[in-house]
């Protein structure tokens, strides 16, 4: 699937206060949405409720996350997704050029940093620029040393991990990739 960045704030959210993630899926499962911090919604993705673990994928993959995931990732891909006047549809998630135009697949970074505020009501930042850059590692140092969280664009900006403990040695980052 396409759900990096829905993954990675899951795990950020289930490291700082699982009380909300549990409300979200508890308000999702039953009334199909979820009130969050800034009183915006965060809305079920209308497949989601009924695909389950082992369910096939429109490319004939068998699903592989729990009931829980697949809600909670779907919901946050139903709001951050590329093209937002579509809906998401966890089963046509493929991960292929089709399912990010029709959007199934993908997430906007900047939607995604801002999603991560309602729910938690923390500062979130997205970082979009490689790890290599001197300066961009400084800017990541700073954020992650002064209690940030901060989901990271790798791969030229193909994935998405949290960064959660920093270490740099030989000109590499560390970071936690919970996809």
């Amino acid at each position: 699937h396409g759900t990096c960045g829905a993954a990675s704030l899951e795990y950020t959210i289930l490291q700082n206060n699982i009380g909300d993630f549990t409300k979200i899926i508890a308000d999702l499962s039953i009334n199909e949405k979820s009130v969050l911090r800034d009183k915006s919604e965060l809305k079920a993705a209308p497949s989601s409720l009924n695909f389950h673990k082992g369910d096939k994928t429109s490319d004939g993959s068998s699903e592989s996350r729990i009931d829980s995931d697949i809600i909670f990732q779907s919901a946050v891909m139903q709001r951050v997704r590329l093209t937002p006047f579509t809906t998401y549809d966890v089963a046509a998630d493929n991960s292929d050029l089709k399912s990010v135009l029709t959007g199934n697949s993908a997430a906007n970074p900047w939607s995604l940093s801002s999603l991560a505020e309602s729910i938690t009501g923390k500062k979130f930042e997205t970082r979009t620029k490689d790890f290599i850059s001197n300066s961009t590692k400084n800017d990541l140092v700073k954020d992650v040393e002064s209690g940030k969280n901060v989901i990271a664009l790798i791969n030229n900006a193909q994935h998405y991990v949290t960064v959660t403990i920093l270490a740099i040695k030989d000109n590499k980052v560390t970071y936690r990739d919970s996809a």
